[in-house]
């Protein structure tokens, strides 16, 4: 997870602002109940996943397509050869609205504005890595005009049917406590010792991810 602390607690202000004025048939369907938090969100989207990205043609008609993207300190980036149609439509029109779903476990959608990024920029060779560890290559080994696009969101939502099932915490970061209970003389008298187990136990971790 690419998130700072910071970076999580803006995101949850944003999330919170923009679920809370959606509209009355969005909030009949995904109640409070519903919201995944911000740090939900940012595991939920480690690694390349596939979004449906909308952008607008000269005529105001809306394009929609599958595309790759990570999430990446709070923000989607695109992938796209600068040569497409969707990288001549936002030269010129940057609104974008960016959907990643799996059913309805999660829906989170974003809509804001397409920022070009260079490739001397550091997060370029960042957001290559996630690429390289996805397909085995680089993007720059598709094409010489392939680029990232960032999505600057002006708004967010993040919803599930089932938000438990979404994770809270990063299992690298978890210290997981294995309780053991120990009988001393009698059946009255018991004691729960807490014994901290080794970090990233994958037996254990393995129990906070998603089924």
């Amino acid at each position: 997870m690419y998130e700072s602390e910071a970076e999580i607690i803006e995101l949850q202000g944003l999330l919170d602002r923009c679920m809370s004025n959606a509209g009355p048939h969005l909030r009949s369907i995904f109640n409070r109940n519903h919201w995944l938090s911000a740090r939900q969100v940012c595991l939920c989207l480690q690694g390349v996943k596939q979004v449906a990205a909308a952008t607008v043609t000269s005529k105001g008609e809306p394009r929609v397509a599958p595309i790759d993207a990570v999430f990446f300190h709070g923000k989607f980036y695109l992938s796209t050869d600068s040569k497409s149609l969707r990288a001549r439509h936002l030269a010129k029109r940057p609104a974008l609205s960016v959907t990643y779903f799996e059913g309805a476990d999660p829906v989170i959608i974003v809509h804001g504005g397409a920022t070009f990024m260079q490739k001397s920029q550091q997060e370029f060779l960042i957001l290559d890595s996630e690429w390289v560890k996805a397909y085995g290559k680089s993007i720059l080994e598709l094409s010489g005009t392939v680029g990232f696009i960032r999505v600057d969101p002006t708004t967010m939502l993040a919803y599930a049917f089932h938000p438990e099932r979404f994770r809270e915490t990063d299992g690298q970061e978890l210290a997981i406590s294995k309780r053991r209970v120990r009988v001393l003389g009698s059946s009255s008298h018991s004691e729960v010792e807490a014994v901290g187990s080794p970090e990233g136990h994958p037996s254990e971790v393995g129990a906070f991810r998603d089924p």
